[in-house]
């Protein structure tokens, strides 16, 4: 059982449709694709001109959330269909990135960019939720478990001597 089903750390996610979903330099700037596992169908997923970066697939309905520039040029998190078309943006805060999201495509977590925190929300809208383990360490991309009902997180701990650690935490709040 995996923890990593939806993190791409070098800009690259597999999708439930067995294409792969990348992140590519295109015409200057940084945009989301995605190409059939031998080379073929290959097709750009975000508009021209827009910095997207880091493709998350939600495994259950190949949902894409991804980090962009947002027309204030500042990051956010958006969603966009497996097939394309039009973007939805999801954060309007005062800089985001998408860390995870859920096997189902329901939910993700995002990261507020001058903060260590990470908080919850809902893809169709609503207000974020705070969540992360009980310790106040560096905390890392998070990761969703296959089910969905729990958040792996890695942490640093100070004291003195810094120690990391795995932790996590209900996707719905409450203790693990």
């Amino acid at each position: 059982m995996s923890f990593f089903a939806s993190y791409s750390p070098s800009g690259i996610a597999a999708a439930p449709s067995g294409s792969i979903v990348f992140q590519a330099a295109h015409g200057g700037s940084s945009r989301i694709g995605a190409i059939a596992p031998d080379g073929t169908g290959r097709r750009t997923l975000t508009p021209d001109g827009v910095e997207a970066r880091d493709p998350l697939v939600a495994r259950g309905t190949g949902r894409i959330v991804y980090t962009a520039q947002g027309t204030d040029r500042v990051n956010h998190a958006w969603t966009i269909d497996p097939e394309g078309g039009t973007p939805t943006q999801l954060t309007r805060g005062d800089g985001e990135s998408a860390a995870t999201v859920s096997p189902d495509g329901r939910w993700f977590i995002f990261r507020h960019e001058s903060s260590l925190n990470f908080w919850k929300a809902d893809v169709g809208g609503g207000e974020p939720t705070k969540v992360g383990p009980a310790s106040t360490g560096v905390m890392f991309p998070p990761q969703c478990s296959p089910n969905g009902r729990y958040i792996l997180f890695w942490t640093f701990r100070g004291g003195g001597v810094w120690r990391g650690g795995f932790e996590q935490v209900r996707a719905e709040g409450g203790p693990p």
